[in-house]
């Protein structure tokens, strides 16, 4: 097993992020929230890089994808979203969050109602933790590890199979928390 761990930053995530998706067919991710969705989170150069190699594979058909992330982290992005962009923005994530539950066959979205877990990357060849420090967003630290990800693996696909994909209910849910809000 190859363990590097001498970067910190979302910058050196992203970057080894590329590099597995580029070099990946079957991607396991975890986030707190989902840069497929939300737009928020495409923000800063890596970041959308990672995003666009990842739908483009996606759009072509290229990488399987399983996606976790914390419902109530993302409702609170949502509305945070909402409240700078107004219905438009709303629209705008509910419609992505559709089609790629609906018409993407090669990726399988799932959340789950809590969000006390390690965003991660697991690719084919590769595993990507990023380490955050308490509440504060900036990834203070990374291990990539080559071969022996096995522990990794079999726990993402533990915490997985717990995920829901009643994808319709949690839209409708926080679009019922926009109105209460006059939000939306």
């Amino acid at each position: 097993m190859t363990i590097i761990q001498e970067e910190s930053g979302n910058e050196a995530f992203y970057k080894k992020a590329i590099i597995i998706v580029n070099e990946t067919y079957f991607f396991r991710g975890a986030a707190k929230t989902p840069a497929l969705i939300l737009p928020s989170e495409r923000a800063g150069k890596e970041r959308k890089e990672y995003y666009n190699a990842l739908i483009e594979k996606i759009n072509k058909g290229e990488i399987n994808v399983e996606y976790l992330f914390s419902l109530p982290r993302t409702e609170e992005a949502i509305i945070e979203y909402v409240r700078k962009n107004g219905k438009n923005g709303w629209e705008e994530i509910k419609k992505d969050w559709e089609e790629l539950v609906d018409r993407c066959a090669t990726v399988s979205l799932r959340y789950i109602e809590h969000d006390d877990f390690i965003s991660c990357i697991i690719g084919d060849h590769h595993t990507l933790i990023g380490w955050k420090g308490g509440k504060d967003k900036r990834i203070i630290g990374i291990t990539y590890m080559t071969n022996g990800m096995s522990f990794y693996k079999n726990l993402f696909d533990e915490i997985f199979a717990t995920g829901s994909n009643a994808h319709l209910e949690a839209i409708q849910s926080i679009e019922e928390k926009l109105k209460k809000m006059n939000l939306i």
